[in-house]
């Protein structure tokens, strides 16, 4: 509350924030909510054969349950982000990692990752915080089907929004289940759950 005197707005990213923020006294029309998007301009799905699984992000990543659920169901997946160097020293041949960061890769190697990826995964640990967001915001704009960690940091629903599954946290065996429905679900399922996410990008999530 202290901080935020003297500021007109409030900006909120999801409604776990709202809530603690109203809770304070910051209270609409002072406190808005924001939602996070991206250019689209810069996203440009392509049609194209797709491969594997793709993660993307380092920050609070529940790699581990990703791989073990890997492990499990055979998926091949690729993962863009830093793993801890024990499990990097223990992964099974499917499971490919190309980079210890988000930015260790250009702009236009990301974007034919995203093109060749059948489902992207986004797997935390189940944090109130927004981790994952921008990798979820990117896969939609790439018109991926997604699989999310279920968590309070973000309010977007891959499952009511018709392009993916929400998995609870820390759960290799419900992690494995939803990839391995996905990954082997039927083109054209896989082209509706595509051309909803996409949808649901430029209809909020478009900055």
């Amino acid at each position: 509350r202290y901080t935020a005197r003297g500021v007109d707005r409030v900006l909120a990213m999801n409604s776990r924030a709202m809530d603690v923020l109203e809770a304070a006294g910051i209270r609409p029309p002072r406190l808005q909510r924001f939602d996070f998007g991206a250019e689209l301009s810069f996203y440009d799905p392509k049609d194209q054969p797709t491969e594997f699984v793709l993660s993307v992000g380092v920050s609070e990543r529940d790699h581990a349950c990703l791989v073990e659920a890997s492990r499990i169901s055979g998926i091949p997946v690729v993962i863009v982000g830093k793993l801890p160097q024990e499990l990097q020293a223990q992964l099974p041949p499917q499971v490919q990692v190309l980079s210890q960061g988000n930015y260790d890769l250009s702009f236009e190697r990301l974007l034919d990752l995203y093109n060749r990826a059948r489902v992207v995964v986004v797997s935390h640990f189940g944090t109130a915080h927004p981790i994952g967001l921008n990798a979820m915001v990117e896969a939609m704009a790439m018109a991926k089907p997604i699989v999310l960690t279920r968590g309070a940091g973000i309010d977007i629903n891959p499952e009511a929004g018709g392009f993916g599954r929400l998995v609870p946290p820390r759960d290799s065996q419900a992690l494995a289940s939803a990839m391995t429905d996905m990954f082997h679900a039927p083109d054209a399922s896989l082209r509706a759950w595509s051309t909803q996410a996409r949808a649901a990008a430029m209809g909020t999530y478009n900055s």
